[in-house]
């Protein structure tokens, strides 16, 4: 498992709402091409029990769901691949914090690879998953920051 953090210069509603969006995932993990909430629509879907439709931009495609989402504080997603052979399970962990400037996130993102074929990748492309997670953080801290 990959586990990063930073700290997000926004208060957690907001990078909850963020987040919560599926046009905007794209942008922070630039591995996805689509996604789309079960209905094909682009509404907030950070909700627990919520399924999506992703593309990736290696071709393959899979379902997300969020087994938990605690709006403005936690929330757990899975990709599923191969009949569950390969998931992909992330968490974010958002976490108030008071600063001179307001309240920012303490931002905290794992991400592991399970399964029979996910565990294969999870130690043939360990580099390539450091490296997503790690740019998906900074790609959402980036946003922040503009």
């Amino acid at each position: 498992m990959v586990h990063r953090s930073d700290v997000i210069q926004a208060p957690p509603e907001a990078v909850w709402s963020y987040l919560s969006v599926p046009k905007n995932w794209p942008e922070w993990d630039p591995d996805i091409t689509s996604i789309v909430e079960g209905d094909g629509t682009d509404e907030a879907v950070m909700v627990e029990g919520s399924k999506m439709a992703v593309q990736f931009s290696n071709g393959m495609a899979g379902t997300c769901n969020f087994p938990v989402a605690e709006p403005h504080k936690f929330c757990r997603w899975e990709f599923s691949f191969f009949a569950g052979l390969m998931k992909g399970i992330g968490t974010f962990t958002l976490t108030p914090q008071e600063s001179d400037d307001g309240t920012v996130t303490k931002f905290d993102y794992t991400f592991s690879m399970e399964g029979f074929v996910g565990s294969i990748m999870s130690v043939v492309g360990n580099k390539a998953i450091i490296e997503g997670t790690e740019n998906g953080l900074a790609n959402i801290a980036k946003h922040f920051a503009k």
